[in-house]
């Protein structure tokens, strides 16, 4: 349990408020704060220079309290420190009785020790778990006292369990400033608090969005993470056909009436026509007596996740998984984009359970190891996820994607342990995987990015 008692706090009376130094950059308003300290060092009265005066009979300018104001502040800090007892003892609601009289009796211009008395009752109360008075206390102690550490940490913390981020991070980014950035707690702190505020953002934006399609090389590249995508292979041989039939001079009329929805559903992904896709496939799965119904799911619901409107691309997934005697490529397909999309939704049992379900189904589906890695990239879970590219490039040496995202892997393990070693070995798989696939934009790019950062 920690100790509500006074705290060594920052005082640097020659700063602005903190957010400067979010504006100049922290290693300059840490600059600031060396000079401001030389200064006052220089400036502050020695020892022998109080004796001198003292000798001399002159008046000292060190501040006395007189007699009625020490009274009080005795009197106040005889409450705190009965309440600190209580405290200690785990009577919690005595000690809010005593901080609250400390607080009634103690002379106003006693800013730091007021300041003290509100955040030992924040205390108290974070103890009994009302994070709402934790909050008002320790804004009350930042009042009187703007760089007490104690009170920015608790009540960073208290909002962060509260769900205010954007309080949260103001507070620890001020704790990081105040502290030099040298405590690894509190750096750990800020880079969670600014995670967990970028997904609320983010999902907050989502919800507001219009569905919009993402740019032709974003889709592109998400259909080229797969190898066995069903929907993808149909559209290149429709293509292939379409150029027989040509060539061999079948009538237009009769190819008109052969047409379904969606096959000019495939004709427009091959084209990158991807405007009336969505719209394509579901004049196809309102005809009664389509053939096609599980693929025109299966390509429309990727076209919803596309373009972000995941509940309709879960329905269909979960239509497809649902209807009897589906090709095992349909719905081994389905199940990993499915279960990408439940990860994403930080729904992991449900989503794993369909990555395993996968693999049950096709275990040497390259496609399903390499979104699972993916995933686990994203969660920093760096051995799963070279355990998974390993997995996929077994399966499909030629999957040029998956050899990328292994070297990725490794080079943040290499970056976290910074071990050089580990570092040496992921830039000469980045320079493999250049040389294997020299075409490769995406391989070019990261190896790049990783000699710059460890140049």
């Amino acid at each position: 349990m920690a100790s509500p008692s006074d705290d060594v706090r920052f005082t640097t009376e020659g700063w602005t408020k903190w957010q400067i130094g979010l504006a100049v950059g922290a290693p300059i308003a840490l600059g600031l704060a060396g000079l401001w300290y030389y200064r006052r060092s220089k400036n502050r009265p020695k020892h022998s220079d109080l004796g001198i005066k003292e000798q001399s009979g002159e008046t000292s300018t060190v501040d006395v309290a007189g007699s009625g104001d020490k009274s009080e502040i005795e009197k106040a800090t005889d409450a705190k420190n009965k309440g600190n007892k209580y405290f200690k003892g785990g009577r919690f609601d005595l000690a809010i009785e005593c901080y609250t009289e400390a607080i009634k009796i103690g002379p106003q211009d006693k800013k730091k020790e007021i300041a003290t008395f509100y955040q030992n009752r924040a205390a108290a109360y974070e103890q009994l778990k009302n994070y709402k008075m934790v909050v008002e206390d320790c804004t009350q102690a930042l009042e009187l006292d703007s760089r007490y550490v104690k009170a920015l940490s608790r009540r960073a913390r208290v909002c962060e369990q509260l769900g205010e981020l954007a309080q949260s991070l103001e507070d620890v980014t001020a704790l990081c400033i105040l502290e030099g950035f040298q405590n690894p707690q509190t750096l750990l702190m800020a880079d969670r608090v600014l995670k967990d505020l970028g997904k609320k953002k983010a999902h907050e934006a989502f919800l507001k969005r219009k569905p919009v399609l993402p740019s032709k090389h974003f889709i592109r590249t998400y259909f080229a993470s797969f190898r066995s995508d069903p929907v993808w292979n149909m559209a290149m041989e429709l293509h292939s056909e379409t150029k027989n039939e040509v060539n061999g001079d079948i009538a237009e009329d009769e190819k008109n009436q052969n047409q379904s929805p969606f096959s000019e559903a495939l004709v427009g992904l091959k084209e990158e026509k991807y405007g009336e896709i969505i719209s394509l496939c579901s004049e196809e799965l309102d005809l009664v007596d389509s053939l096609h119904k599980p693929e025109a799911l299966l390509l429309r619901g990727t076209f919803y996740f596309l373009t972000t409107q995941l509940d309709l691309a879960l329905t269909d997934f979960t239509s497809i998984l649902k209807m009897d005697n589906v090709d095992k490529k349909i719905r081994t397909n389905t199940l990993v984009k499915k279960g990408s999309i439940l990860l994403q939704q930080d729904k992991s049992t449900e989503g794993l359970d369909d990555f395993a379900a996968a693999v049950r189904i096709e275990p040497d589906n390259a496609d399903i190891y390499h979104h699972r890695g993916h995933y686990n990239i994203q969660l920093e879970r760096l051995d799963d996820a070279i355990k998974d590219f390993d997995n996929s490039i077994a399966k499909c040496p030629s999957f040029a994607i998956s050899h990328v995202q292994k070297s990725y892997a490794e080079h943040k393990k290499a970056a976290q342990l910074q071990s050089h070693l580990q570092l040496d070995g992921a830039i000469k798989m980045y320079e493999d995987t250049v040389m294997k696939f020299p075409d490769f934009a995406d391989a070019r790019a990261l190896y790049a990015q990783a000699l710059c950062d460890w140049a």
